[in-house]
């Protein structure tokens, strides 16, 4: 009867110390820059649920791919760029099957709160570079989502080369909207999502869609993820986690 007791303690002991170590293993979101808040809350949202600590490491979508090929560890990756995403798919980095739209957004010409700008509608016959004297801040186009679009925006109104000495890169999304908080760009393009949240900048315009690529945000989980990261994703892309994301400006994508 002892020897019974004494399996027993032990067995509830291992089954416990299991669930403590599977408890405590935390997962980590590679976040697109402009994501990174409404990943943190659907991180604090989906620990209540399932007592799986969740972390976000922020970062422009290159810059996050360029982390993970060399050994950085995520479980979920964010992108807010098809070809960084499809970038991680071949290289082996994701599991593919796991890949799909989880948002959506838009682009906006923003400039300091108390700027003398003002609000227009975007089309080929607006000379919006004459319209400041300073630098146009953007996410640097080689590894920034947001710059890229921008940066084909300006080339469909045909603003590129008036202001292709004037651009001001910046290392991702959100920076290049703090640039023009600090007053150290006169504009910039950046997510509509982030212009929002800010209270020292104003919109100037929202540029369409048909000026630029789609504002696509996708989502996979990572080759060697931990067990939780599936249910991390599907918890996102459920009734709670399409309320965050709507929460935080973003349109719910259709699945591709």
């Amino acid at each position: 009867m002892k020897k019974l007791l004494v399996y027993i303690i032990v067995g509830l002991m291992m089954l416990c110390g299991s669930y403590i170590i599977a408890k405590e293993k935390p997962l980590t979101i590679f976040a697109a820059a402009s994501s990174a808040e409404a990943a943190e809350e659907s991180g604090r949202e989906f620990t209540m649920a399932s007592g799986i600590s969740v972390r976000v490491n922020p970062g422009s979508s290159g810059r996050l791919v360029r982390q993970m090929e060399q050994g950085a560890e995520a479980d979920v990756f964010i992108s807010a760029s098809k070809a960084w995403m499809d970038h991680a798919k071949i290289g082996g980095l994701l599991k593919n099957s796991t890949v799909c739209v989880l948002m959506s957004g838009a682009l906006a010409i923003v400039a300091p709160k108390d700027s003398g700008m003002k609000t227009f509608e975007p089309n080929v016959d607006i000379d919006f570079p004459a319209s400041f004297q300073g630098r146009l801040s953007i996410g640097d186009p080689r590894h920034v989502p947001a710059g890229k679009y921008a940066m084909e925006s300006l080339k469909y109104y045909k603003w590129d080369k008036a202001l292709e000495s004037r651009l001001l890169p910046a290392m991702d999304a959100r920076s290049a909207l703090m640039v023009v908080e600090q007053w150290e760009a006169d504009a910039g393009i950046v997510f509509l999502t982030d212009a929002r949240k800010s209270r020292r900048i104003k919109i100037l315009a929202i540029l369409p869609e048909k000026s630029h690529s789609p504002v696509m945000y996708y989502a996979a989980t990572c080759k060697g993820a931990s067990p939780g990261a599936e249910k991390l994703l599907t918890f996102m892309r459920g009734d709670k986690g399409v309320e965050i994301l709507k929460k935080h400006g973003f349109m719910v994508a259709p699945e591709k």
